[in-house]
């Protein structure tokens, strides 16, 4: 599978394009303007969450979240200064040591069968969280696309970390794990449609 990515992102990416190039906005305006808007959609969907950083670089929004495989803390980092959003979901548990090669071979595996955002795994630290980004032309953010990247972004810990509690309590394999979770999104995907 190849992937291309457009002139204006490469630019962007390498920082030949600064987001205040990208309008004639002052950078503070559009951090506040963005924050506000972060604020509303968080606000108007009823979370609770709390708010710190510098808002001329990154402001960073933490809220927690339980989800189907237990609690998860769930960031969002705006990078005003770079022109893009991140959703992060860290799960709650540390993956063994005696288990981290299983886990990084299934965490490969899920990554290279994803459309949208990844998951990274410190195996340093036994850690797994999920990353979604969001790159903001003028830094607007539709509140649709918001909604979406968020909801993708937990649903993919709902989805596959299952797979690396397998690995962990089952103690079988990163294949045997994977073929399991993709049997059972499949399945709840025909029980759906069949609704």
């Amino acid at each position: 599978m190849v992937y291309f990515t457009s002139d204006f992102v490469v630019d962007l990416l390498c920082k030949k394009i600064k987001p205040s190039e990208m309008s004639n906005e002052k950078p503070q305006t559009k951090a506040i303007s963005l924050r506000d808007q972060i604020d509303g959609l968080l606000t108007a969907a009823g979370y609770r969450y709390t708010r710190s950083g510098n808002p001329e670089k990154c402001i960073h929004y933490n809220l927690g979240m339980s989800l189907r495989v237990g609690n998860t803390d769930l960031y969002i980092l705006c990078h005003i200064d770079r022109g893009f959003l991140e959703i992060i979901s860290r799960v709650s548990f540390r993956v063994p040591e005696k288990h981290i090669k299983e886990v990084a071979l299934y965490l490969h595996e899920v990554n290279l069968r994803m459309n949208v955002g990844h998951f990274d795994f410190d195996i340093s630290q036994g850690s797994i969280q999920s990353r979604t980004s969001i790159l903001l032309k003028d830094l607007e953010l539709g509140q649709e696309v918001f909604e979406k990247s968020l909801y993708l972004n937990l649903n993919v810990i709902d989805d596959f970390i299952p797979g690396v509690m397998a690995v962990l309590y089952a103690d079988i394999d990163s294949s045997s794990a994977l073929k399991k979770i993709l049997e059972d999104m499949n399945n709840n995907s025909k029980n759906l449609n069949n609704d």
